[in-house]
């Protein structure tokens, strides 16, 4: 079904991410069924998950949307990062209230492609859209996200700026600044953000 998608890690876990959007219409495709057929409503609801081709039943549906639904509140509305492979190696997470999601990425793919689209080409001037092909712009997400971490802020509080959500990193769990950060619903870009020492001096830059 449209909007589900069964994800793999790298490290080969499965997991189906599920918007909270399409939940509801199974729900409402199930009362629809149950008015059409006068089956018992648990009836209904188990034959349209498993007419989606991934759920087993109507208990899997729930257990996949409670799974998703912190994936979803983070990037709508809460704080998101992400960090590039080889900067992640040398940051410590571990005790951080960052946790990896990789339900992340079904929702980052689009609106990435959205803000790759209206980026501007150095070397032609012109936004991306108006010099690169679809396929070029395919490839370049696929390649760009396929390189990356993404992590949900666990917090309480989230951050209202871009500066107040980096202090959060750096330098405590990371000496480099995320990729791009994902803030109360605004894609941010950090590439040029230089990586800092404990006292706030420069120790990197990105190329």
């Amino acid at each position: 079904m449209k909007n589900i998608q069964v994800l793999t890690h790298v490290n080969g876990d499965r997991q189906i991410f599920i918007p909270a959007a399409v939940v509801e219409q199974l729900k409402q495709n199930a009362k629809k069924l149950k008015k059409e057929t006068g089956i018992p409503h648990h009836e209904a609801l188990e034959r349209v998950a498993q007419k989606t081709g991934i759920f087993q039943n109507w208990h899997h549906v729930t257990l996949a949307a409670a799974d998703s639904l912190p994936a979803e509140q983070a990037y709508y509305s809460g704080f998101c990062i992400a960090m590039d492979f080889s900067k992640y190696d040398s940051a410590d997470f571990s005790d951080s209230p960052f946790l990896e999601d990789f339900r992340l990425h079904s929702l980052l793919e689009p609106d990435y492609r959205k803000w790759l689209e209206e980026s501007i080409d150095p070397d032609e001037g012109v936004k991306n859209k108006d010099c690169w092909s679809s396929e070029e712009l395919d490839e370049f997400v696929t390649e760009d996200l396929s390189d990356v971490v993404l992590l949900r802020y666990t917090g309480t509080h989230v951050p209202s700026s871009s500066e107040e959500a980096i202090a959060l990193i750096m330098p405590r769990y990371s000496f480099w600044p995320p990729l791009f950060i994902r803030l109360r619903g605004e894609l941010i870009d950090m590439y040029s953000v230089p990586a800092t020492d404990d006292d706030g001096g420069i120790v990197g830059l990105r190329l």
